[in-house]
């Protein structure tokens, strides 16, 4: 019966063995599983690290590009202020000129004005003195005219008389 017993014991324990193999062959293949899982869990994050970092480095890049192209935009704006200050210079320095030039002008008209004005006040004046003397000159004929009228209206008289007294 011993070795009965021994044979039963060892198919009890090679049956044992045998579910403790097929747990574990079980529990392998699951774990292997899991394994798989894992590993495409990994590889799906290491692509998702690799286009981050692609990302990352478009970004960095772009980032790079974007400095530049302000920095060129500072510069231009620099510029364009420099210009637009020198124009300013440059207008203000013609303005003043343009307001120089306007008074010189302006005070060249009163002056022109001004001698215009005294050339006719002085034209009025010889045409008043000329008009004066005119009538002056009318007057006094006409007070000489009268004066001759008389002279010879006494001249007549005289000589009627005088030819009444030597008649």
């Amino acid at each position: 019966m011993n070795l009965e017993t021994e044979r039963q014991d060892r198919i009890q324990q090679q049956e044992t063995e045998d579910q403790q193999k097929k747990a574990l062959q079980a529990q392998a293949s699951q774990v292997q599983s899991e394994i798989k899982q894992h590993q495409a869990k990994v590889n799906q994050l290491e692509r998702e690290l690799k286009e981050t970092n692609d990302d990352y480095y478009q970004l960095g890049q772009q980032k790079d590009r974007l400095k530049e192209i302000v920095q060129e935009a500072k510069a231009t704006n620099k510029r364009l202020e420099e210009e637009l200050e020198k124009e300013v210079k440059e207008n203000q320095c013609l303005k003043e000129a343009q307001n120089k030039t306007n008074k010189q002008l302006f005070d060249k008209f009163k002056e022109l004005r001004l001698t215009k004005k005294l050339a006719n006040e002085e034209r009025i004046a010889l045409q008043q003195i000329i008009n004066d003397q005119t009538k002056k000159y009318q007057e006094e004929s006409q007070e000489r005219e009268l004066e001759h009228r008389k002279k010879m209206e006494h001249l007549m008289l005289l000589q009627v008389a005088d030819r009444k007294i030597a008649h």
